[in-house]
């Protein structure tokens, strides 16, 4: 693959809630580190873990935001903004939950 493939663009108003954001950055730096995270993309010295980018969704839970959102983003080449995106989605959709991330989002104080 020689790059991301295209996808739909996102509405220009949409930004991440600022009492919202710390919490999801929070989430972020105790998952991967790496908003590139994927089997195509994961650093040569390590094995892939079988989840994707910077918030290590499964499959899964990527396709469904991707559903939510109307979107068919490759989550490995997805930029950081449609990766936090994406975790937004799924938060609403989960009612305001982090049961995504359940071991993150306690380490962040999120529970």
């Amino acid at each position: 693959m020689c790059g991301a493939p295209a996808a739909t663009a996102a509405p220009a108003r949409w930004h991440a809630p600022a009492q919202w954001l710390p919490g999801a950055l929070c989430v972020h730096a105790h998952e991967s580190g790496d908003f590139h995270y994927g089997p195509s993309r994961h650093r040569s010295t390590a094995s892939w873990n079988g989840y994707y980018n910077g918030w290590q969704f499964t499959l899964s839970t990527w396709q469904r935001a991707d559903r939510l959102l109307g979107r068919h983003d490759d989550p490995q080449w997805s930029a950081p903004w449609v990766q936090l995106w994406h975790v937004w989605a799924i938060w609403k959709d989960d009612g305001g939950s982090w049961r995504e991330w359940p071991n993150t989002s306690r380490a962040c104080g999120l529970r």
